[in-house]
């Protein structure tokens, strides 16, 4: 003591300067690690040193409480200390102002009272109230280490006195709140390990710090996270009334069980099973039964264990109102983790979840409806996990009632919805909501709309329908993909090509259902479908999708002849003058393809069905009619009338009672249509039908070859050579007729006409007269100058080809002679006189 006393009064007093304070203190910091029992120093020499915390050197106060520190770690008992030490730091960092200015002598205080608060345990509870006066202002230092310290000390408080702690913990709840949310992930973990602690204590502040508490689950420090979980964990097992805030803690808990790295994940599971575990326990008698036997859920893979399963089944209302709300919430981080945490808690639940569908199926049409797809993904798992544990009458249920009632925008939402739980469930509970499942789907609102993701998600329910599909009635998913495949769509549509593939795969699937091939399926359906469309057949206009469906299954049925007899009275109803022109565009549509690859067997059942397709359908058609839509129809008649003519699919007997009077006229008609195409093709029908010579006589040819000569003179040089190779079948047609008609030429008196005669009332004419022919010569050798070396072959090669068969040669020979020298080049003549 002699040692050091006069540095004890030149710090008690109050003219000794900065420097010999400091020499002072020093020399006793030296002097008494010298000293191993300072007890007897303690009175004297702690209230000296403890007047220097107040210094305005810092260094003297850094000496100070270095000097207390080392007091404090010799004495066994340093409580006698705390009476005169807490009210010195209370009016250091205490007070409303922040007396100390230096932030590591702030932290050095701190460590000072956690020091002494550890080593006093229950002989510290009188002081605990300044202490927290103490810690209410050094949480909210700027200074990290300072707000680490104050945590640690907090800790600290609460683990040695509790009680006293007790009547404070609403306030430390309030100043470690902003802490928990620090900048820095460090201090966020530290102050987490005290409110642990705190709310251990008392769980009065609980409900003030959940919030903040949730969004920690999103923190980007693994650290941090698994702070969180392991505070929800030791709240489970060590709070005194845990099971009262159960349904506010497990949420936390849930999180780390949805955790995106797998280490905090089974860390969760660790942390979950504990819970359950002490559940079991304190419960025994409650769940000894259930332990004891199995249910129908233990061929799941990690199933929770029974005590957890009773925990969460105990909370279940209040959890799962907390879920619905944060899965509204505005933030859609906080909707996609509450879906993955209710996720988690329906896995515990299991079917007690039953009850909540209700509650949890609208805000899920919702949220389906939008375009977050990491959301949408969250509630998608979220609905195949109830699909396991709920029937499905009663989830899908909920989803048929919401389905017919809910507007276009939700629409959406349901169908995903119902697509994970189509998905989710198993096959045989499903088989009785089949028929209910192909009733929605097959809704014509849903499939005539315009918003292609409906149409995908229709197709993706209808795959899963089918997945699920355990016997053969399924014609009404059938018509649900036929629907979908008659959709019209470019790559381009988003949506289409993985609704038009989806819904491909699907056909592929129920073929296999049946053990048919595609084409197997189409016929198996064929007739059944045909039934179906022609309940509404009366009623097709330019907007309605039937039309599409037919040409469909048509196009995919393989072999259509079987079926042709049908197909055909069923399309000639459609193809009448009074109906829409896209109604009419759609027969021939639908035909078109079938015969520009057509089969043997296809041919001869066309053939018994001339009168139909032939009068009845494409007649019908080529009546002119003004409209652009009407022109583009006649080129399509135009066109199905070529095929059937080179299939060889007409038989002619069959009109020729109407072929000079009906027939020819309306062929002739289209050879003036606008369409180059069109006026192309006729001229090839008329090409087809002169080689059929049994159709043909005088009146006929007088008709036809002033429209060809017509022809010649086209504004598209294309057309003016195909007319040309139709002259040279004309030509071998006429003199056919012309041969046939000589017996009965030879058996006329020669006194009468040499070209016609009357029989029965009925003229009949062997040829044409000179006067005729004469004309055809003078129209054709016109076209012999013109410009186009092609045209003027073409035409050449017709008039060697009639030259003598059936032109007379004279007629022939003595125009060509008079208007040889007209011509610019007589090649061309030349070569037929040479003949």
């Amino acid at each position: 003591m002699e040692v050091i006393q006069r540095d004890l009064n030149i710090l008690g007093e109050p003219t000794s300067d900065r420097i010999a304070k400091r020499r002072a203190l020093e020399h006793i910091q030296k002097e008494i690690t010298k000293i191993q029992d300072l007890s007897p120093l303690l009175s004297q020499v702690g209230k000296t040193v403890l007047k220097s915390l107040s210094d305005p050197v810092e260094k003297c106060r850094e000496l100070s409480i270095a000097i207390l520190q080392h007091f404090i770690q010799s004495l066994e008992q340093p409580q006698p200390m705390l009476v005169y030490l807490v009210p010195v730091f209370v009016q250091q960092l205490g007070q409303l102002e922040m007396v100390e200015p230096s932030e590591e002598m702030r932290l050095q205080i701190l460590k000072t009272l956690h020091l002494v608060s550890k080593k006093t345990q229950k002989d510290f509870s009188p002081f605990v109230e300044d202490t927290i006066k103490i810690l209410q202002r050094t949480l909210a230092d700027p200074f990290p280490d300072v707000k680490k310290e104050a945590c640690h000390l907090v800790t600290v408080l609460c683990l040695n006195n509790p009680q006293a702690v007790k009547y404070h913990s609403k306030n430390l709840v309030q100043s470690l709140a902003p802490v928990i949310m620090h900048k820095h992930s460090s201090v966020r973990v530290i102050a987490l390990s005290a409110l642990t602690q705190v709310i251990l204590v008392d769980a009065d502040g609980l409900d003030d710090i959940l919030q903040p508490l949730k969004e920690l689950t999103f923190d980007k420090s693994p650290a941090v996270r698994e702070a969180v979980y392991t505070l929800a964990r030791d709240w489970m097992t060590k709070l005194i009334d845990r099971y009262t805030y159960g349904y506010k803690i497990l949420p936390l808990l849930l999180a780390g069980l949805t955790d995106d790295m797998p280490k905090l994940k089974q860390t969760s599971i660790g942390f979950m099973d504990q819970v359950g575990q002490l559940y079991e326990q304190e419960w025994e008698d409650r769940i000894k039964d259930e332990m004891d036997y199995t249910d129908g859920w233990n061929h799941l893979l990690d199933r929770p264990r029974v005590g957890t399963r009773h925990l969460a089944r105990d909370n279940t209302q209040k959890t799962i109102n907390a879920f619905v709300e944060g899965i509204q919430d505005w933030n859609a981080d906080v909707r996609s983790k509450s879906y993955q945490n209710l996720e988690a808690f329906i896995r515990m639940t299991e079917d007690q979840i039953t009850g909540y569908v209700g509650v949890i199926m609208p805000p899920s049409y919702k949220t389906l409806a939008g375009d977050e797809s990491h959301v949408m993904d969250s509630c998608l798992k979220m609905l195949k996990t109830l699909a396991i544990y709920v029937k499905p009458e009663t989830s899908l249920d909920h989803v048929f009632a919401a389905l017919s009632g809910q507007a276009s925008g939700f629409k959406l939402g349901c169908l995903r919805a119902l697509v994970s739980l189509v998905s989710g469930s198993t096959p045989e509970p499903l088989q009785g909501q089949i028929h209910k499942i192909v009733e929605h789907l097959s809704d014509k609102e849903l499939l005539t709309s315009d918003n292609m993701p409906i149409l995908l998600e229709l197709s993706k329910c209808a795959h899963q329908t089918i997945l699920k599909l355990l016997h053969l009635d399924s014609f009404g998913i059938f018509m649900v993909l036929l629907h979908l495949l008659s959709v019209k769509g470019t790559d381009k549509v988003p949506g289409y090509s993985e609704m038009h593939q989806t819904a491909e795969t699907s056909i592929q699937l129920l073929a296999q259902k049946h053990s048919l091939t595609r084409e197997g399926l189409f016929s198996l359906y064929f007739e059944k479908t045909l039934e179906t469309l022609a309940k509404t057949q009366q009623q097709w206009i330019k907007h309605s999708p039937e039309p599409r469906l037919l040409q469909v299954c048509c196009h995919n049925l393989g072999d259509i002849s079987p079926f042709l007899h049908k197909l055909l009275p069923f399309v000639a109803l459609l193809a009448t003058m009074d109906r829409d022109p896209e109604v009419r565009q759609s027969v021939f549509e639908t035909l078109i393809p079938l015969y520009q690859s057509a089969s043997a067997s296809l041919v001869s059942q066309t053939i018994q069905e001339t009168d139909l397709i032939v009068k009845e359908i494409i007649c019908r058609n080529l009546v002119w009619k003004a409209g652009q839509k009407n022109t583009f129809i006649r080129g399509q008649a135009t066109q199905l009338l070529l095929l059937l003519i080179q299939h060889q699919m007409i038989q002619y007997d069959r009109l020729l009672p109407e072929f000079e009077s009906h027939v020819v006229p309306l062929l002739i008609s289209n050879m003036d249509d606008d369409l180059v195409l069109t006026r192309k093709q006729m001229l090839q029908v008329f090409d087809g039908l002169l080689s059929k010579n049994d159709l043909w006589n005088v009146p006929v040819y007088k008709k036809l070859y002033p429209e060809l000569l017509k022809r010649m003179d086209d504004a598209n040089d294309d057309i003016r050579v195909e007319c040309a190779k139709t002259w040279k079948q004309f030509f071998a047609s006429l003199n056919h007729w012309i041969h046939k008609m000589q017996p009965r030429h030879r058996e006329l008196d020669p006194t009468l006409s040499q070209l016609a005669h009357l029989e029965n009332g009925q003229l009949i004419e062997f040829a044409l007269e000179q006067g005729h022919y004469e004309t055809i010569v003078k129209g054709l050798t016109l076209h012999m100058d013109d410009m186009n070396a092609k045209i003027q072959e073409a035409v050449c090669d017709a008039l060697k080809t009639g030259n003598g068969h059936p032109i007379p040669t004279d007629i022939l020979r003595e125009h060509l002679n008079a208007v040889k020298s007209q011509h610019r080049t007589t090649a061309f003549i030349d070569r037929i006189l040479a003949v």
